[in-house]
């Protein structure tokens, strides 16, 4: 570790005990926006407002004038989920990615570039998703990682449970029960990440003065990921 402070995703040290929805929009927020404070605090407001007008009774009253206030500045959640469609499939793309170059690294193929990956993503979404296949240039890709890197380890913990049924589908970013698991897998694509250098790259998978950890009071265990590539079948 170099002498840069990595950011970290700020969680309620009982996170784990006692997970909520809003925990879970806080991550969501920031695997969508994660270079925009401005974008994650949107992102967050429509969830809390949409929290508490499924889950009424568990708003105290005092917060009520508050959450009137925020609502005529929160972005519509129709309109955020409009936007997040695109971002949701550049970030499975970029999270594919790590765990493709992972799992290769580990074979011993780690000379396949990252954007060769990328197009390998998109035939199995093509062929998992209901969606028509979506194109990526090698530009919009690297432009893609360039925006997702620093959370690529939380997306690719996303990819990892949800594969086995429908990529890229599933809660997003996983079910309350599931939490614990996410974090793990994230933990143990970060480190990973961080400690590979593919053939002909100059730099480790990850950049670990930019890759968002978890707080060390989580004290999460790294999972036991056997790194298997993905295939479309």
């Amino acid at each position: 570790m170099n002498g840069k402070q990595s950011p970290i995703l700020e969680l309620r040290d009982d996170v784990l005990l006692n997970p909520s929805r809003l925990d879970l929009a806080e991550i969501e927020s920031l695997m969508l926006f994660p270079n925009s404070v401005e974008k994650r605090c949107q992102c967050y407001i429509s969830a809390l407002i949409e929290f508490a007008a499924q889950n009424p009774d568990q708003i105290p009253k005092s917060e009520w004038k508050e959450l009137f206030f925020l609502s005529r500045d929160a972005f519509p959640i129709k309109s955020l989920q409009d936007e997040t469609k695109n971002l949701i499939v550049k970030g499975a793309i970029v999270g594919f990615v790590l765990h493709q170059q992972i799992a290769y690294s580990l074979l011993g193929k780690d000379d396949i570039p990252k954007y060769v990956i990328a197009e390998e993503a998109m035939k199995i979404y093509k062929k998992k998703s209901s969606g028509g296949y979506l194109r990526i240039s090698k530009s919009s890709f690297n432009d893609a990682w360039a925006k997702f890197g620093s959370v690529a380890h939380f997306w690719a913990a996303w990819v990892a449970l949800t594969t086995g049924i429908s990529w890229p589908q599933g809660a997003f970013p996983c079910r309350l029960d599931c939490l614990g698991k996410f974090f793990s897998d994230a933990e143990a694509f970060r480190i990973a990440g961080e400690r590979i250098t593919p053939k002909h790259a100059n730099s480790t998978i990850l950049d670990e003065t930019t890759t968002v950890r978890l707080p060390a009071g989580l004290s999460v265990i790294p999972s036991s990921l056997e790194f298997e590539p993905i295939t479309a079948s």
